[in-house]
């Protein structure tokens, strides 16, 4: 059984069906590169997801800039609402590398912007990789650097599991080294606060309080 399922109340249509049925006999031979070709309209996004149910893998969608990226992402959100679908970009705003005007003897130092949510999001398509099946990831070319190796990015994480003792000490001090902050004021992604017996953790990767 899928672990995906579509939420569409169309059915597959006119060349569709016949597409979605050789796309996925390529995959379970171990075809290498596919090609669908259609017009602008003619439902090839619906097509993939119709594909990727059938192979029921996580699944990455690379699209060559962060505007068709979104799109996309919002599209497959709609197609697999209780899925878990990711988008992955470049977290700069801006960036400029280091250059030398030799003309001018001048020396240009790195400079770059981050974009804190588009970060945030970055880390919700890792932590889904490491934690779900049913994951799609929808990303601009900059997915090929990643975030580095899976095993030092583990390293980094702090699990937790309901109903799990761990002493309110050992927790800050798990907390403080995976370098979360402590603060007193409001929590944000990647800080703590602990008041009392409770302590309120901010995941890089969320928005709301755990």
């Amino acid at each position: 059984m899928s672990v995906f399922k579509i939420h569409r109340e169309f059915k597959p249509a006119g060349d569709q069906p016949k597409a979605i049925k050789k796309l996925v006999e390529g995959l379970k031979r171990g075809l290498s590169h596919q090609t669908l070709l259609g017009v602008t309209g003619s439902g090839k996004t619906f097509t993939m997801a119709n594909v990727i149910a059938e192979i029921s893998k996580p699944t990455l969608v690379i699209a060559h800039n962060k505007t068709l990226a979104a799109q996309l992402a919002q599209e497959y959100r709609e197609f697999f609402p209780d899925n878990a679908v990711h988008y992955f970009v470049s977290y700069y705003d801006f960036y400029q590398p280091e250059a030398y005007l030799p003309v001018t003897d001048t020396y240009i130092e790195k400079e770059a912007m981050i974009n804190e949510e588009i970060e945030r999001l970055r880390h919700a398509s890792t932590q889904a990789l490491l934690t779900r099946k049913d994951v799609i990831i929808v990303a601009s070319v900059s997915c090929i650097y990643g975030l580095g190796s899976p095993e030092e990015y583990e390293k980094v994480n702090l699990k937790l599991e309901f109903a799990q003792y761990i002493s309110r000490a050992d927790l800050i001090r798990n907390l403080v080294g995976i370098h979360f902050t402590r603060t007193n004021a409001d929590v944000n992604p990647g800080t703590f606060r602990a008041l009392g017996n409770a302590v309120e953790v901010m995941p890089v990767s969320e928005r709301i309080c755990r």
